[in-house]
């Protein structure tokens, strides 16, 4: 966990290091939140879109999330770092996959 001084008030904030997100579309929300906090704390170490992608899909495994992140990891790893995702293009397909998943699996008119 990180610790930052709030501008506002100075006191100490912790701030989790997102956990593993293995596809459960009902933990999406709240995980891709805690991922965009932790990268904007961090904002120091995330200076462009290939780190950010590769943190976030880093932090993808098992389930459906796990071999979508290993596909679109084995795609990009070897492109220069105009060819990653933004951190919006990259939640944008996050939800879609999502979004899919969920039609799928609660039928077409979820």
């Amino acid at each position: 966990m990180t610790t930052i001084s709030s501008p506002d008030t100075g006191k100490v904030v912790l701030v989790p290091k997102p956990t593993i997100y293995n596809g459960n579309a009902s933990e999406f929300n709240e995980w891709i939140m805690t991922v965009e906090v932790y990268l904007v704390v961090h904002a120091v170490k995330f200076t462009n879109d290939k780190v950010c992608s590769l943190a976030i899909l880093a932090h993808m495994r098992g389930g459906s999330a796990g071999p979508w992140a290993k596909k679109i990891t084995d795609e990009r790893i070897k492109k220069d770092m105009k060819d990653w995702f933004s951190l919006d293009e990259l939640r944008t397909q996050l939800i879609a996959v999502n979004i899919t998943r969920r039609r799928r699996e609660h039928g077409p008119g979820f």
